[in-house]
């Protein structure tokens, strides 16, 4: 496997939007809670952010989730916060491979 290391989340952020070629018309789901630097490594790339809520235990609702998804939704940020591992269920799991749409 190739492996590629980053000083900066932002130049990780970056070159996954570059590589899966992200453009105004694609929609972009990330969490409700991160920094402002992952929203402006993606605004140059799309305006069409959706966010999902994240709950006092730091996870997410696949329920939720799968609501926000449209044909338009190209990419999903999940987040590990403070070490605790962010689960995707196979039902989700299953959707986003559906749709084609790229995980990170």
């Amino acid at each position: 496997q190739d492996l590629t290391l980053f000083t900066y989340s932002r130049e990780a952020i970056l070159e996954i939007l570059e590589s899966h070629h992200i453009c105004m018309d694609d929609e972009v789901v990330v969490p409700d809670y991160l920094c402002s630097t992952v929203i402006d490594c993606i605004l140059p790339f799309t305006n069409k952010i959706i966010f999902y809520n994240i709950d006092h235990y730091l996870k997410h609702d696949e329920s939720e989730i799968t609501g926000l998804l449209s044909s338009k939704t190209r990419m999903i940020f999940f987040v590990d916060y403070f070490g605790v591992e962010t689960c995707v269920g196979p039902a989700l799991q299953d959707l986003l491979a559906l749709k084609r749409i790229e995980t990170h």
